[in-house]
């Protein structure tokens, strides 16, 4: 028997939110691969000069637990028509923190969560906790807006854009797809490189364009290697692509084009304060992505 797979769901009530319990409640795994879902709302904690002194903290903490109640209500309600294995608990902290902790590697596999749009700016509507829980989360985090498409067949099969660039990061993330394959069925991976076009700039190295070119795709080539090998002795179906341009718009021309139900990215190692930087890329593809972006961590 497979193992199953645990989901943290983390809702608000937001439309994002609702569309990921949607995506996930409409799960058509093989019961040999039981899905298990937690839906957690965050109450965030009241400031210290909240309550009048008539108040007791157990009304301020009543109070905190049915506004959590009332934001957890449409997500409930749409796993409430379903045969799924699922719980729901409100909680009262700090939101992002709150969902780090509650996804412990030994319980939960991964962490669904909506953003708060697709911005053409690149910065503004992401959300502040889906970028921190993506950030410093532990275990995959499953990030995708209201608009973005949801997967036809979540749970029987699945197509997975890897991007790649070489790092170690990368290559984790290429393997954990990999691992995690056989508890969503049938999956399909799609490995892609890109590199940058230095035509424009051939005059700037010696012997022209060619050998310019030549020494691009051959770091490409090599990135995509590193990813194969990463992905085990036993993987599943896998393409590799190569793709020359700007990073973003071809990771996202090359998951339309392969249809991808999700696009799997790793953030790119440790910033000052101690988490993990998703590079520009990255969080580019968070912010105007139409699919589902994974951010797999390094230590998952």
């Amino acid at each position: 028997m497979t193992a199953g797979l645990r989901v943290l769901l983390a809702v608000d009530g937001s439309d994002g939110a609702l569309a990921v319990a949607r995506t996930w409640a409409a799960w058509q795994g093989d019961p040999e691969r039981p899905l298990q879902v937690r839906l957690l709302a965050v109450a965030p904690p009241p400031p210290h000069a909240f309550a009048p002194p008539a108040v007791t903290p157990g009304q301020v903490e009543a109070a905190l637990l049915d506004w959590g109640r009332q934001r957890l209500a449409p997500a409930q309600a749409v796993f409430a028509a379903k045969t799924l294995d699922w719980q729901a608990q409100v909680q009262i902290g700090v939101t992002a923190r709150l969902i780090i902790d509650a996804a412990d590697p030994a319980h939960v596999d991964l962490v669904a969560l909506g953003t708060r749009g697709i911005n053409p700016l690149r910065g503004l509507l992401v959300g502040s906790v889906a970028l921190r829980v993506a950030q410093a989360s532990r275990v995959p985090v499953w990030l995708a807006s209201a608009q973005a498409r949801a997967p036809g067949a979540l749970g029987q099969r699945l197509r997975l854009l890897v991007a790649v660039d070489g790092s170690a990061e990368a290559n984790h993330a290429a393997a954990w797809a990999a691992r995690i394959a056989p508890r969503f069925g049938d999956v399909t991976l799609d490995l892609v490189s890109v590199q940058p076009a230095l035509a424009p700039m051939a005059h700037l190295l010696a012997g022209g364009a060619q050998p310019a070119d030549h020494w691009s795709r051959r770091i490409g080539e090599a990135a995509l290697d590193a990813a194969c090998d990463a992905l085990g002795a036993s993987p599943p179906p896998f393409t590799r692509s190569l793709r020359i341009g700007d990073a973003l718009d071809e990771i996202t021309r090359h998951a339309d084009e392969v249809d991808a139900d999700a696009i799997v990215i790793g953030p790119r190692g440790l910033g000052a304060i101690g988490q993990a930087l998703l590079g520009s890329v990255s969080s580019g593809l968070l912010q105007t992505s139409n699919r589902p972006v994974i951010v797999v961590p390094s230590g998952a």
